[in-house]
């Protein structure tokens, strides 16, 4: 969130706040403990600030009731951060003053070494505030570990934007022109976008920032222009993100640095005035508004960072001393500058159920014990999709929600044991959309059969299928269940139908064409009354080394379906050794084969064998004709 200078909050929230609401769409910027410290943007973007020292009173903002703890709003904290620096000024680094970049690096060397230090005691170091965001999870199974690496430092020379920007300053850049910028650097040099991943655009003084080019937007502290931030943290993209910072040059702004250097660096300046804070809102909440949030009544909105914004403590870290905030600890609920100890592990679940296209229950589970709080996030409003400004708290684990509308929608809980301890959960939701019939039908059928249809491959969003329906499609009556069996009492083509049904009364269809052919029980099995009989020319075999080859050819009228059925026989049992189903277009001669395996091949060498070879012609929109052959071959040596 973004971090604001001290001298001008009274009287600017006075004249422009209501401006500010109309034109920006910002959260509420009532002063108090209420106060959001999320910009939203013309184009939807929401970024979260670091306010001026006098934008936030100094105690805990109360917004929500079960502790006033961050709650989860479903998304992906930072399971790592590597850190990068961008030092961007055309002028190179004799634009800043001498050592600041070098202080600023060292601060996030000092947090790698420390981490170290974390990471041997098995991720459990509480050596500074880095330490109070490993409590936090989400739903994909990570935690907000202390694992901390520096990764490069960038002098860009790129030349600023020469239009488009702000007013704020001589040099001002918009938020939109940074993002390009940021998104240039790593493109050009090969750096990772991810959620492990930060890079920190920091100027020269002089250089100015502003939410958008519009003169109600907010701006950055040493600006002329609505000065109302010292920092700010956000993302490009949400696929393979860039997580960014944004810090403007505020040391010795009354407003964002007291003046308290304990390094004797100007670089102090900016890592209390708002670096630090920015850091660890991206850690525990790197797309802002969608993972560790206090969300309250609608307006209201905290991070990690904007709940203890106001106090300042030292810090050592590697050695070297910090001034600057404690972060939020939902265990110990309140503002710490480390980790006293490790809260007990908690767990976390919900199982969903459907009552309607719009509607469902939900109950959790947990091992939290007696005095669990359950905080319940259902991302539905407004618009339907986008993060929610509130939350609706139970003593309960169960809990019933209409939707605003059918959906899919990222359902989010929060379980908190009695000392504050929390877990986050999340799961997608989605209501309103119908199953998917689908099913499996066997493949050349002969009248008589036992054919059986299997359902298994249907499938719902919703809680189950609770019934099946299949139409036949030759008159009788329908059949039921996931797998049922059916007997086509005549030859022809058949549209068999399956109607599927879930939980909440939700319905899909799916047909198939199936194809029963008359059954091939001897020579010329016989013709349908009426119908235009087909020619069945030579019928021959031959042999290979490793099998046997049938073949007929038949003269067929016209388009049709045709069956090619290939059996072998040796005394009382019968065997099918081929099938094959294929289409014609037109009146021809077709010869059609069936290749008999190696097992056929090796029968001829010691017994008598029969071979059958049957076709069945289906014209289409016509009646079926059935001829056969049977060959019959004596033993081969």
């Amino acid at each position: 969130m973004l971090v604001v200078p001290s001298s001008v909050r009274s009287a600017f929230r006075r004249a422009l706040v209501p401006l500010l609401v109309a034109a920006l769409a910002l959260a509420a910027l009532a002063a108090g403990p209420a106060t959001a410290a999320t910009m939203r943007l013309p184009s939807g973007k929401v970024l979260n600030y670091t306010p001026l020292r006098s934008a936030q009173p100094p105690e805990v903002s109360p917004f929500d009731l079960a502790f006033s703890n961050l709650d989860y709003s479903g998304g992906p904290v930072m399971p790592s951060n590597t850190n990068s620096t961008i030092y961007w000024s055309p002028g190179g680094l004799s634009g800043f003053p001498a050592s600041y970049a070098d202080g600023i690096d060292q601060y996030f060397l000092d947090l790698a070494h420390d981490s170290t230090l974390s990471q041997a005691s098995g991720g459990a170091g509480r050596q500074n505030v880095e330490s109070v965001a490993t409590q936090y999870n989400d739903s994909h199974g990570n935690v907000a570990a202390y694992d901390s690496h520096f990764g490069v430092r960038i002098v860009d020379t790129h030349a600023f934007p020469a239009s488009g920007g702000c007013a704020g300053a001589t040099t001002c850049l918009t938020t939109a022109q940074m993002e390009t910028e940021i998104a240039r650097v790593v493109r050009t040099n090969g750096l990772p976008a991810d959620l492990t991943h930060q890079y920190f655009l920091i100027t020269a003084p002089g250089v100015e920032s502003c939410g958008d080019a519009s003169i109600t937007a907010l701006c950055s502290a040493g600006s002329t222009q609505n000065p109302y931030y010292c920092a700010f943290h956000g993302n490009i993209g949400t696929q393979n993100p860039i997580i960014y910072s944004i810090d403007n040059y505020v040391s010795g702004n009354a407003g964002c640095d007291d003046g308290n250097h304990p390094n004797g660096n100007v670089s102090d300046g900016v890592i209390q005035g708002g670096m630090s804070h920015e850091h660890n809102e991206a850690i525990t909440d790197p797309l802002p508004n969608t993972a560790w949030t206090d969300w309250g009544s609608p307006g209201t909105v905290g991070e990690n960072g904007d709940k203890c914004n106001g106090t300042k403590v030292t810090q050592l870290i590697n050695g070297h001393a910090y001034w600057y905030q404690p972060e939020w600890s939902n265990f110990t609920r309140q503002c710490i500058a480390r980790l006293p100890l490790a809260p007990s592990p908690l767990t976390a679940s919900f199982t969903t159920m459907r009552t309607s296209p719009t509607t469902a229950s939900f109950t959790a589970t947990t091992d939290a014990g007696a005095g669990a709080k359950y905080v319940w996030q259902f991302n539905d409003w407004p618009p339907p999709g986008t993060p929610q400004n509130y939350t609706v708290e139970t003593d309960s684990p169960a809990i019933t929600h209409e939707f605003p509308s059918p959906g899919t929608f990222n359902v989010a809980l929060t379980v908190m044991r009695s000392d504050g301890t929390s877990r986050g959960a999340a799961s997608e939701v989605t209501l309103g959309t119908a199953p998917t019939a689908a099913f499996a039908a066997p493949a050349d059928l002969l009248v008589g059969d036992d054919a059986t249809f299997d359902a298994s491959s249907s499938t719902t969003p919703n809680d189950a299928i609770t019934a099946y329906r299949w139409a036949w499609g030759d008159g009788s009556a329908d059949g039921s269940g996931a797998s049922a069996s059916h007997r086509f009492s005549a030859p022809g083509t058949y549209a068999v139908s399956l109607t599927v049904t879930d939980g909440i009364g939700l319905t899909s269809t799916a047909t198939q064409q199936v194809v029963v052919a008359s059954r091939p029980d001897g020579p010329a099995a016989g013709r349908a009354a009426g119908s235009r009989a087909f020619k069945l020319g030579s019928t021959h075999s031959s042999y290979t080394p490793r099998s046997v080859i049938i073949a007929a050819r038949a003269a067929l009228p016209g388009a049709g379906t045709v069956v090619a059925r290939g059996t072998t026989q040796s005394g009382a049992r019968r065997t099918t050794r081929c099938n094959s189903v294929s289409h014609i277009d037109s009146a021809g001669t077709y010869t059609f084969r069936c290749t008999l395996g190696p097992a056929s091949r090796a029968g001829l060498r010691h017994r008598r064998l029969t071979l059958r070879m049957a076709i069945t012609f289906i014209p289409d929109g016509g009646p079926v004709t059935v001829w056969s052959r049977i060959i019959t071959l004596g033993r081969h040596t």
